[in-house]
């Protein structure tokens, strides 16, 4: 009888919780959501340290499956915002370089591709920690373990999003017949590309060090 009441209370509880929501729009959930997700995340960093930051872009990987799209990405991007407000770290802003769209073709138009720079830790002559962007946005530069080793060894941070991800879109669009644009090969000469271009941009000098990072996909690169 008890584990009858305890279950029925439950069910009203989480009807009058989806009844509220639904009034309030997604929107709200989604904030209530990411609220919940950050105090988890700041509690364990407070237990195990610097790794559990990652925990709040992580969280987005358990959103709800009406979670979609826009809505999930603009969760992420808050989640990064936070994380960096936290470490006494503001953002710096984005940069866009012209790159090809077809870099085998002489002659192709270009589209705006996004990076960030850091260079506090910066100092003349010292190498660039160049991370690789991946399957998916960018929002900053590097940090973490990366930004720990710029610091030491005092090299420039640079992180460049993968063309057809945030926005770094070739053409502005994801139709099938445009994403023939989107190989391997393509990215791989995006980011040579930009190793010319900043260095000439950023006057380096030609044997400025370029060391590569990046995670899943960049490291198959």
């Amino acid at each position: 009888r008890g584990l009858v009441v305890l279950t029925a209370v439950g069910l009203a509880c989480f009807a009058v919780k989806a009844l509220w929501y639904g009034q309030r729009g997604s929107a709200t959930f989604l904030e209530d959501f990411a609220d919940r997700i950050e105090s988890k995340a700041i509690r364990q960093v407070g237990r195990r340290g610097r790794h559990a930051q990652g925990d709040l872009v992580d969280a987005v990987a358990y959103a709800p499956p009406f979670v979609k799209g826009g809505e999930a990405l603009r969760m992420a991007q808050r989640f990064e915002a936070k994380r960096g407000q936290r470490r006494g770290r503001a953002h710096a802003a984005p940069q866009y370089w012209d790159a090809p769209i077809d870099h085998f073709t002489p002659g192709s138009k270009t589209f705006r591709q996004k990076f960030y720079v850091e260079s506090k830790y910066h100092e003349p002559g010292g190498p660039v920690f160049f991370e690789l962007g991946g399957e998916g946005p960018v929002n900053g530069p590097p940090g973490g373990y990366i930004e720990h080793l710029a610091e030491q060894r005092r090299a420039l941070l640079v992180f460049v999003e993968h063309r057809f991800y945030g926005d770094s879109v070739p053409n502005g669009n994801v139709d099938t017949e445009n994403l023939r644009f989107l190989t391997v090969d393509q990215a791989l000469a995006d980011y040579a590309g930009f190793i010319d271009w900043y260095t000439s941009h950023a006057s380096l000098g030609d044997k400025t060090k370029w060391f590569a990072f990046g995670g899943a996909h960049p490291p198959a690169l």
